[in-house]
């Protein structure tokens, strides 16, 4: 053995000996190597012969020993040192912000890790616990008799982040080392144990059944940086692995080469076991593989806590573990070579890592570290409700239980400040995370979990014995989605030598897909599996470069309408020529679907007596949820909303309907405009001779809705029948909006394949059009498209070679027309023309009946062109006529799409449900004899009728109820009309919509979680919304739809009126007014009217008298006002305009007044003098109006200032009167009448047009002396 050969080489004897043999080391070599490339990530610097590193450093450096390095070796198996010292210089500097930390100078003394294994702990020289050297793969050199300690972790202490202020940094990887230290020996040591029972022990591979290493423990999980390029992060776990079989375990001898001068030309490179790590997310019931890597395990670490030691560093001893650390995956010197696993020569499975990309054998691609370790995206990591798993699997050659080599931890991601952090959660199970998701001892309803062993391709050239090369694991749940359901299938692969390169599920070619997907590991971005139906398989296949390799796990989901059912899944093995693809038995669609479902019913509504003799039963259109039953005697019958039966008929023609044979009242049509035009269409077989079908016209009463106007009747065609039978008679409206009529074939005429007359054939006709005004039996048009227009044979002709096609139907969901054509004797049948076609089928009568020829149940029709039946049955008693049905298209989704029909005299009912190509039927009641029609209501319920009166309706079970989440947009007018899309849940066909108390419009119910419909006008404000499915079951959404007014124009006038107050004549005045339209729509002007002069109006600013604004613009209206007659004027603009307000008036007030004279009064003072007392003396002031133009008003007026009335004006003796026109002038006579002797002085004071001006007034009064008489003076002489 190894150890054993080595001699004592100037060792010293160690004070302590016993059975265990003691080492010594000293001095020797160490390649250090420090992480630069992603340190920076934690704000820390590099800094190595004065220069910033920013990449991986690696350097070699010598060390001494101050004192040998005692190690334990119990029998050759490494467990410690116990004591000793080495110095060493890493000539590393490390910076953060102003700290810094020189690493030289260390006294590396031995120490116990955290996890509780040997290790070297680094001191500075003030004795500052700064590294520890951990996790060391220890190994003995033979040829140089070297101990070395490798793959070595070097991680900071608290010490170092404390000096470097960066708490992140403690416990930070901060790189590797590698140590080549001289061995000895001590003196003395006992070297001949070697434990108990080694001798008896197995040894591999005598029987490779003995080998079996486990997965043990998973404790760390560190962050190691984020990948720039693609904003990945990096994950790096450890593992601790213990042999629990009952033989020893090689460790695979060491590899040949390391590179960087490391040596090893004796290890065989063919077995290196492997370490596989991955991380998952388990969330909404899907399991999902986020990131996987693995490393080759290729050295010998640690036997550690062993239960027997057998002194051979080369073997992992029974019950012995190993550690492998988190950072032995950091770079292609820490792995094993690429090409020691040889699938070609059967040595092993084959793998590839992230330095041998490609698988070929080559170790030399350059890689960073990001390229090494677990790589997940941040974006997966933090959704909410997910559980998150790592798990490791280790794998060796031989392993008898792969599954307990493998293990995970259930692990809490989380961002913090420098990174993230992984804590774990729970403890550590063995086993696969994909049975977290499907357990495969429990898995479940609807789950399931397969292990598939792959055989072997080729048997081993060195072993002699074929063997498994791998496991597939399949899980699978299925859940129901309301809709249908969801399956989702998660593939795993642990088989080395093949890649799954398709998966492929069972699917019916009638299985509705809703949708499907792929779901890989984000280590493979964009390179999604296409999916295809094809062949009877729902097929995901991968592309080129992403085939489901080894340990990947790739997740495939769909929903469809199939429940689960026992089937097989297949897998596509990459071509391989022995196992080129596997089959396993797992739950799939049903690949066979009932045609009836287990929950379908037929129940009476109406009993027998409740109608006479009802034929059909039609809806109108018009959302008032009415029924109108058509009675064979004439009469239509109301069904309201409330499923009571009006006791007033529809409309009564039974005076002109002749019942004989199989003629009466046999079809209703309402117009698809009859909510607007109340029109509605019948057809009946009249009275008189000879017997004639009618097709015609009423109108709905105008002033009663439940009510026909009789007089109204209006003839739209008259065909005239040979005999009382096969005389068809329904009539429908298609998708297309033209009137559809089935004719038979006149009974023994037989004219099914005579393209001249209008008998045996489906017609087609456009009844709002008349191409023949002059003829009373065909007031209607003929559709340009009609198959034989221009071509031999009638153009109202759609189709023909029928006999007696009495009950048709349109598929309200397809447009497919449905035509149930009774037989003669042998076969019934039921005839589907697609919404596609483009008419002129020949369904084959006379010539064939059903698929058949007429009158053969063995010789196939021989019709060239004709068209076959997709349902038909034997005429055997007591069978014998068919009455057409409809495709279900109500609320109950079990019943969906099935077609229901009947015989009219068994009372059979069938079902029928389109499985692949071919329509399949079930039997699926018995209601007695008399099934004379089947109808609709405008919720899309199905009725069956009876001759006897009785009313039946297909139901299944209650269908769920809906749910309503939101509507979108959530506001419109009040007005109505905006179209509006609701969410939620279970809705069903027919489901109704109310806000508030008005019913939606245009109800289109989209998915079970999506209805479309248009709102009705309300009041603004906010409503309520609620769905009611057909069952009645519904929701509400409290306030859901807010109404809004409707956007409309408002004028506003400011301000709302003009006074110009008072205008000189001749003078112009001008005022504004801003005319604003304040409302929410364009306002237009249409025109702005007045009386006109004196007024003026200048709308330039606003663009003239007609005009637009947009909301909140505004413009100026400037009015001017000049008068020309003394007088009050009044007016308006009235303006016109599309405002709720208009018209709209600016008032306008003005008044003219005269135009002031200019007074002139002359002399400016009246002096009387002296004047005798009792006498007076006059003078005048002259007063003129000076101006060119202009009347003065003179307000004259007189005072005296010393209160007597000496001074007073002759109104007699003047001539001024209260106008004084321009240029003119007037006299005033002012007299002075002193009554005593005094001086007296006043003030004339005269006004005009409000101007006064004062004329001061002065006299005196004298004594009057006696007069003395002059005898000058004679007296005159008479005569």
């Amino acid at each position: 053995m190894l150890l054993l050969s080595l001699l004592a080489v100037g060792g010293r004897v160690h004070a302590e000996l016993d059975a265990n043999q003691i080492w010594t080391a000293s001095g020797g070599e160490v390649r250090l190597e420090l992480r630069a490339d992603y340190l920076p990530d934690f704000g820390l610097e590099v800094i190595y012969q004065g220069q910033p590193v920013s990449q991986v450093l690696s350097v070699a450096r010598g060390f001494s020993s101050v004192d040998h390095l005692v190690i334990e070796a119990p029998f050759g198996n490494f467990e410690g040192m116990r004591s000793g010292q080495m110095r060493l210089d890493t000539g590393w500097v490390l910076r953060h912000r102003a700290s810094e930390v020189r690493l030289d100078e260390l006294t590396l003394m031995p120490g116990i890790h955290i996890n509780g294994h040997p290790s070297l702990e680094a001191f500075d020289v003030a004795g500052r616990h700064l590294l520890t050297f951990h996790h060391m793969h220890i190994g003995a050199e033979h040829d140089r008799e070297l101990l070395t300690l490798h793959n070595t972790g070097i991680s900071a202490t608290p010490a170092l982040a404390e000096l470097l202020d960066l708490p992140a940094l403690a416990g930070l990887g901060l790189g590797m080392a590698w140590f080549d230290l001289p061995l000895s020996v001590p003196a003395g040591a006992d070297l001949s144990g070697r434990g108990p029972g080694c001798e008896d022990r197995p040894k591999w591979p005598q029987d490779r059944n003995e080998i079996d290493v486990a997965m043990w423990a998973m404790d760390v999980v560190a962050y190691q940086g984020q990948d720039p390029a693609t904003g990945r992060i990096k994950v790096a776990p450890d593992a601790t692995l213990k042999n629990v079989s009952m033989g020893d375990v090689p460790w695979i001898q060491k590899f040949g080469s390391l590179g960087g001068g490391f040596s090893y030309p004796y290890s065989p490179p063919d077995q290196h076991p492997y370490l596989v790590w991955s991380m998952y997310r388990l969330s909404d019931g899907r399991i999902e593989q986020l990131g996987v890597s693995g490393a080759k395990h290729a050295f010998l670490t640690l036997n550690w806590n062993c239960s027997i030691n057998c002194g051979n560093m080369n073997v992992l001893w029974p019950g012995c573990e190993d550690v492998y650390w988190a950072g032995t995956n950091d770079s292609n010197f820490n792995q094993g070579p690429r090409s020691d696993i040889q699938a070609s020569e059967g040595l092993f499975e084959s793998t590839c890592s992230f330095f041998d990309p490609n698988c070929t054998g080559s170790q030399t691609q350059n890689s960073t570290s990001f390229q090494n370790r677990l790589m997940v995206d941040p974006g997966q990591l933090q959704t909410a409700g997910a559980d998150y798993f790592l798990d490791s699997w280790y794998v060796v050659q031989y392993d008898v239980d792969i599954w307990n080599s493998m293990g995970y931890r259930r692990i809490n991601p989380n961002p913090v400040s420098n990174g993230w952090s992984f804590g774990p959660l729970g403890t550590f199970t063995q086993g696969r995370v994909l049975d977290q998701w499907v357990n495969p001892a429990n898995p479940g309803p609807n789950a399931d979990h397969v292990s598939i062993v792959v055989p072997s391709a080729t048997p081993s050239l060195r072993y002699p014995f074929n063997m498994p090369q791998g496991h597939i694991n399949v899980a699978m749940r299925v859940s129901e989605t309301g809709n249908g359901y969801r399956y989702r299938y998660a593939v795993q692969n642990y088989d080395f030598d093949r890649g799954v390169e398709a998966f492929r599920v069972p699917f019916p070619d009638d299985a509705e897909l809703f949708s499907a997907q792929f779901v890989g590991v984000d280590s493979e971005p964009g390179d999604d599996w296409t999916v295809t139906v094809a062949d009877g398989y729902l097929n995901f296949e991968a592309p080129a470069n992403n085939p489901l390799s080894w340990f990947k796990l790739f997740t495939f989901e769909f929903e469809t309408d199939r429940p689960p059912a026992a089937t097989e899944i297949t897998l596509d093995l990459g071509g391989d020529a022995v196992v080129p693809a596997w089959t396993e038995a797992m739950l799939g669609p049903d690949p066979v679907v009932a045609v009836i479902p287990d929950d379908a019913q037929l129940v009476s509504v109406f009993p027998a007596g409740s109608f006479t003799f009802p034929l059909a039963l039609r809806h109108a259109g018009d959302g008032s949820g009415r029924a109108f039953v058509v009675e064979r005697a004439g009469r239509i019958r109301i069904i309201d909303a409330d499923n009571t039966v009006l006791a007033t008929p529809f409309l009564d023609i039974t005076a002109q309907v002749d019942e004989f044979f199989e003629g009466g009242l046999l079809g209703l049509a309402f117009h698809p405009d009859f909510a607007s035009n109340g029109l509605f269409y019948v057809s009946f077989t009249s009275t008189g001779s000879p017997l004639t079908s009618r097709i015609v016209r009423f109108e709905v009463d105008s002033d009663n809705p439940n009510l026909a106007d009789p007089s109204s009747q209006f003839n739209i065609l008259s065909i005239a029948q040979p005999a009382g039978n096969h005389n068809g008679g329904d009539i429908h409206f298609g998708p297309d909006g033209l009137l559809y009529i089935g004719l038979g074939d006149g009974g023994p005429a037989n004219q099914s394949q005579n393209l001249s007359t209008l008998l045996g054939n489906m017609l087609r006709i456009d009844v709002d059009n008349d191409d023949f005004p002059s003829d009373p039996n065909r007031n209607y048009a003929i559709p340009a498209d009609n198959p034989f227009v221009g071509q031999t044979g009638l153009d109202e002709i759609w189709s023909y070679g029928l006999r007696n096609p009495y009950r048709f139907s349109f598929d309200r969901a397809t447009g497919d027309l449905w035509i149930g054509d009774v037989g003669q004797a042998t076969w019934e049948e039921i005839n589907l023309q697609l919404a596609s076609s483009a008419g002129g089928e020949n369904y084959g009568w006379d010539v064939c009946e059903g698929a058949w020829q007429n009158g053969s149940t063995t010789v196939p029709c021989s019709l060239a062109g004709s068209t076959l039946p997709v349902i038909e049955y034997r005429r055997l008693s007591p069978q014998c006529s068919v009455t057409g049905g409809y495709r279900y298209r109500g609320p109950f989704p079990s019943l969906q799409g099935l077609y229901a029909y009947g015989d009219y005299c068994s009372g059979q009912v069938w079902l029928a449900r389109e499985q692949g190509s071919a329509w399949n039927s079930e039997a699926f009641a018995s209601v007695g004899f008399g099934i004379v029609g089947f109808g609709e209501d405008e919720i899309g319920h199905l009725y069956l009728l009876r001759s006897n009166g009785e009313v039946l309706r297909f139901v299944a079970d209650s269908a769920p109820a809906p749910q309503l989440d939101s509507v979108s947009p959530d506001q419109g007018l009040e007005s109505g009309g905006t179209q509006v899309s609701l969410a939620g849940a279970g809705f069903a066909p027919g489901t109704t919509v109310v806000f508030g108390a008005n019913a939606c419009q245009d109800v289109d119910v989209l998915s079970e979680t999506e209805i479309s419909c248009v709102t009705p006008a309300a009041a603004p404000g906010s409503v309520d919304v609620t769905v009611t499915n057909p069952d009645q079951q519904s929701d509400t959404l409290t306030a859901g739809f807010t109404y809004v007014p409707l956007p409309e124009p408002a004028l506003s006038l400011n301000p709302p009126e003009l006074a110009f107050g008072e205008v000189q004549l001749g003078e112009e005045a001008s005022l504004e007014a801003e005319l604003s339209n304040s409302g929410t729509a364009t306002l237009t002007v249409s025109s702005i009217d007045w009386q006109g002069a004196p007024y003026s109006l200048d709308a330039d600013d606003c663009g003239g008298v007609s005009f637009e604004l947009a909301p909140e613009q505004s413009c100026v209206l400037s009015v001017s006002f000049m008068p020309d007659a003394v007088a009050l004027y009044q007016d308006e603009l009235l303006i016109v305009s599309n405002a709720a307000s208009s018209p709209d008036s600016l008032g306008l007030t003005g008044s003219g007044i005269p135009i002031p004279g200019e007074l002139a009064v002359e002399p400016m003072a009246l002096d009387f003098g002296a004047v005798f007392e009792g006498l007076s003396e006059t003078l005048a002031v002259v007063l003129s109006n000076v101006a060119e133009v202009g009347a003065l008003d003179l307000d004259l007026s007189f005072a005296i200032t010393d209160g007597n009335e000496a001074f007073a004006i002759d109104e007699a003796a003047s001539d001024c009167d209260a106008e004084l026109s321009a240029q003119t002038s007037c006299t005033l006579i002012v007299r002075f009448l002193p009554p005593a002797m005094a001086p007296y002085a006043g003030v004339l004071r005269v006004e005009a047009d409000g101007n006064a001006q004062d004329v001061p007034l002065d006299g005196e009064g004298i004594e009057l002396e006696p007069m003395i008489f002059d005898d000058r003076f004679e007296e005159p002489e008479e005569g």
